[in-house]
């Protein structure tokens, strides 16, 4: 497993006026958190099981749940490729806010709010990868070569790690926005663009037969929580959660890790 360890020191500085502020308070416990969700995600996610030929003749697809055994019929590398690349594009959206002055103000505290909601959304679905065995429909279906089935990752379905990081980055930014833009006509919009692209990438993982609909929805629920908890924890208002002062805080380090979803 390969860990990757950038230190990003930014210093960020917060007025009255401003939706966001940081503190080091808060942002060294939520970053501590989001640290130790990474290693203890990490050590759980660190077995793979093999795929055999003996295991893949004894799965039968009518033992998967009705609700979710459409999905052992799918296969498609194209969708898995447009979800790769629309993934991609969402997690790197809620970056274009910068464009906007008022998100620019505070460009410190939304960069790392920014980290924090994408450290979350890698390792949190890493917590069900590792314990869970779940094989991904694409592993019961005949049709699927061995090869392609053996090189899927193949045990680790639940759950996806694809839609959990779409919907954190859209909702981020659709909060983000909103807190910004309080009464513009253009909230609803955003929210919707937002929300239509994640649901795209999780469809698109259903589509691919990477993924089951309930890996897909329960990601969806864990981003979406993701997405609004780190900007409602940074709300500047008068019942926001208050952390001891002690001058403007820097960007933690950020520990990030590559895994196949």
């Amino acid at each position: 497993m390969k860990f990757i360890v950038p230190l990003l020191f930014v210093t960020i500085t917060a007025s009255a006026q401003e939706p966001f502020r940081s503190s080091w308070g808060r942002d060294g416990i939520i970053f501590g958190a989001g640290v130790a969700t990474a290693f203890a995600a990490s050590a759980l996610d660190d077995t793979l099981r093999p795929l055999t030929r003996e295991v893949v003749a004894g799965l039968d697809r009518s033992a998967v749940n009705r609700f979710d055994r459409s999905a052992t019929y799918n296969y498609s590398e194209a969708s898995a490729t447009a979800s790769d690349w629309l993934v991609g594009i969402t997690i790197g959206a809620p970056l274009v806010l910068l464009a906007d002055a008022d998100v620019r103000k505070g460009w410190g505290t939304f960069t790392l709010m920014y980290l924090e909601t994408m450290t979350y959304a890698a390792f949190v679905p890493s917590f069900a990868k590792g314990p869970v065995l779940r094989y991904r429909p694409l592993v019961y279906n005949p049709d699927v070569p061995f090869e392609v089935k053996e090189r899927s990752d193949p045990s680790r379905s639940f759950f996806s790690g694809h839609t959990t990081f779409a919907f954190a980055s859209a909702v981020f930014l659709a909060a983000v926005y909103d807190r910004h833009h309080r009464g513009s006509r253009s909230v609803p919009y955003v929210w919707t663009g937002a929300l239509l692209s994640a649901g795209g990438v999780g469809y698109l993982r259903y589509d691919a037969g990477a993924h089951y609909p309930t890996d897909v929805l329960v990601g969806a629920v864990a981003g979406t929580a993701i997405g609004l908890a780190i900007p409602y924890l940074h709300r500047n208002d008068e019942n926001s959660f208050t952390a001891a002062s002690g001058g403007p805080a820097p960007v933690p380090p950020i520990l990030t890790i590559s895994y196949p979803f």
